[in-house]
């Protein structure tokens, strides 16, 4: 089976043409009169197998901004457990609970932690 052959073909192919070329003018290999050669045409094959399997391929569908909505979750969460802290703190005078105060305090620090791991590129 021989396959259509393009300018590019013989181009990429001429560096790789065999030893019996090497007397052959260039113009003559660009002019098409070596096609049926071995490498010209494996480079055609290739060129075909590729831009097929290109086709084949279904594109991937597009996928909405999942780290963006993530993110701006993680920042509600921090601001969050930031209030509950404040709460418990504020109740802590009228014999409230500092533990819970320190857990919520903990978890944002951890959240903010993350967010800034990931804003910084090492995540």
């Amino acid at each position: 089976m021989t396959s259509e052959v393009t300018q590019a073909d013989r181009e990429a192919a001429w560096p790789y043409s065999p030893a019996c070329y090497s007397l052959t003018d260039k113009p003559k290999w660009d002019a098409g009169v070596y096609d049926q050669c071995g490498i010209i045409q494996a480079f055609a094959r290739h060129r075909e197998q590729e831009t097929l399997a290109a086709l084949s391929t279904p594109p991937a569908p597009e996928q909405p901004d999942m780290v963006g909505e993530l993110v701006e979750a993680l920042e509600e969460a921090r601001d969050l457990f930031r209030n509950y802290e404040r709460h418990h703190r504020a109740k802590i005078s009228e014999a409230g609970r500092p533990e819970k105060a320190e857990r919520n305090r903990d978890i944002a620090d951890r959240i903010d932690a993350a967010l800034t791991k990931y804003r910084s590129g090492d995540a």
